[in-house]
């Protein structure tokens, strides 16, 4: 039997629920100390469902689930009104692996919560794994291994083989998303809760000529198409750059600081552009200097982690898959991407392989007044 929290405590549920709860342990007389002791680090909990699925998770993941960062005092602030105070449990059920002895007793608190808690933090060593294959695959391959398709973009094996293996490792962690992914067809499904967009590479051109510039890019979006977490992994640049839902952005496991005040565009400015800018706008109004690697996620993620590098200029071919990660860290640090014309982005008309409609840029709001004041479009 199992229970559900109410206004008046814990009471059993109905034959037949279907509603998933979530397993968490706690010691009898005194919770997860800070650090967690190595017997408790990998303690398995269980996230059940009425049909007597479940799905083994450590307690760090449970951290990770309530957003957290493993801060003890924050995880009780989310427990404890489940409780009637630290170490006293209601509705408990034993569950899980025993704790190693002459440590002391586990016990199973169920409780309701929505859907499972999504988080890309469990997918980061999904997308290294894909890195370290597209890494792999790129010191042997040749000019000739790439082939061009009916957009006149490049494809490799290995852009489809790194995709493969990020859709099989994300369906299987979260089968209730959408997938939609560059190299094969996607079916959006709209009542779905979150959306991930994934370049396996992005920078396929530079790739496959054994450049740096590339990297794996995924993107979670919400039910609003809102991007709200995502990872972008250079492993050529040795750059891992993340933002989980609710968080600030990582650069390599470190928290990036604030993104600082700009002032004016100078000649020692960079700003970054795709590859194809010049057909697109006149940049001759601007004084600095023009950047391009290849990668349409590594450039709009540059103003975030390199001072010099006051903004992007992308698309407006760029896809769902090309910028749903950097957007996400991006808004992680308290910007946001938006089209030349001033019109936030709009992910609804890029579903089903869909370009962007307008050039992308990123910046501060300061150096994208600038950029507008500058640019002109040509035709």
């Amino acid at each position: 039997m199992h229970y559900h929290q109410t206004r008046s405590g814990f009471t059993p549920c109905k034959i037949g629920c279907k509603k998933r709860r979530v397993g968490v342990y706690s010691r009898r007389s005194n919770w997860w100390p800070s650090p967690l002791p190595a017997p408790y680090e990998n303690r398995i909990a269980h996230i059940r469902t009425g049909t007597g699925g479940r799905r083994g998770i450590t307690l760090r993941e449970a951290y990770e689930a309530y957003q957290c960062d493993g801060d003890v005092e924050a995880l009780l602030a989310v427990i404890d009104p489940w409780t009637q105070g630290p170490g006293v449990v209601q509705g408990l059920e034993t569950g899980g692996t025993e704790p190693e002895r002459n440590t002391p007793p586990v016990q199973h608190l169920t409780m309701e919560v929505g859907p499972k808690a999504m988080s890309v933090q469990a997918i980061i060593d999904d997308v290294k794994t894909a890195g370290a294959m597209a890494l792999n695959a790129q010191r042997t391959m040749g000019f000739s291994d790439r082939a061009y398709k009916s957009d006149d973009s490049i494809v490799t094996k290995a852009d489809r083989d790194v995709e493969g293996y990020l859709r099989d490792q994300i369906a299987a962690l979260y089968p209730e998303a959408n997938l939609i992914a560059e190299e094969s067809e996607s079916v959006f499904v709209s009542d779905k809760p979150y959306t991930f967009a994934i370049d396996p590479i992005d920078g396929t051109d530079v790739f496959s000529q054994g450049m740096p510039g590339w990297c794996v890019s995924v993107g979670l979006l919400n039910e609003r198409l809102t991007p709200v977490a995502g990872i972008v992994f250079a492993p050529r640049l040795d750059l891992l750059i993340a933002a989980d839902i609710g968080k600030k952005a990582t650069l390599n496991g470190v928290k990036l600081p604030p993104p600082g005040a700009l002032g004016a565009i100078s000649v020692r400015s960079n700003l970054m552009v795709t590859s194809r800018i010049h057909k697109q706008l006149d940049l001759s109004g601007y004084t600095g200097k023009i950047r391009s690697i290849g990668s349409a996620a590594l450039h709009l993620c540059f103003p975030l982690i390199y001072p010099p590098v006051v903004g992007a200029l992308e698309g407006p071919g760029a896809h769902i898959w090309d910028i749903a990660g950097a957007h996400a860290i991006t808004r992680a640090q308290g910007r946001d991407l938006v089209y030349l014309n001033g019109e936030p982005i709009d992910y609804s008309t890029m579903l089903n392989g869909r370009p962007a409609s307008d050039i992308i840029m990123a910046g501060s709001p300061s150096c994208l007044d600038a950029l507008r004041a500058t640019v002109k479009r040509l035709g």
